[in-house]
């Protein structure tokens, strides 16, 4: 069976684009080691870069290892999804790395619950993460 110059190329290209995924993917991983912490991200809520955020209802481990805390960091963030001039009123979300008995990789799922004007909201969110003993 014959194979056409496009075909062999477009192959090559599906190659490279799945090698760039790959490696993306690899660059985005969190490592810790068991004592330490590092911040995952800010949590806010807003409506025309104004903040309808009341308080937070707390963060869920939904998928990840054992020995780990998700906690939020109440203070002023930037809204830099939605380009806002100003600081809003939200926190960060940090995992701590309490005790790690084993080498772990893989994903990290968690999900922040929101108590806003508007009522109760919630998002979800992954990071691929490499826990290490001491």
């Amino acid at each position: 069976m014959r194979r056409s110059h496009n075909s062999i190329f477009s192959g090559t290209l599906l190659s490279i684009a799945l090698s760039m995924v790959a490696a993306s993917a690899y660059a985005e991983e969190i490592s810790l080691k068991a004592g330490e912490s590092v911040d995952l991200g800010t949590a806010y809520w807003i409506q025309n870069c104004q903040s309808i955020l009341k308080g937070f209802g707390g963060v869920d481990l939904l998928e990840g290892p054992p020995g780990i805390d998700l906690t939020i960091r109440e203070e002023s963030v930037t809204a830099r999804r939605q380009n806002c001039p100003n600081k809003v009123p939200g926190g960060t979300v940090v995992l701590t790395a309490r005790e790690v008995q084993s080498k772990f990789s893989g994903v990290l799922k968690y999900r922040v619950r929101y108590k806003t004007e508007d009522g109760d909201r919630q998002s979800s969110h992954s990071k691929a993460i490499a826990l290490y003993p001491k």
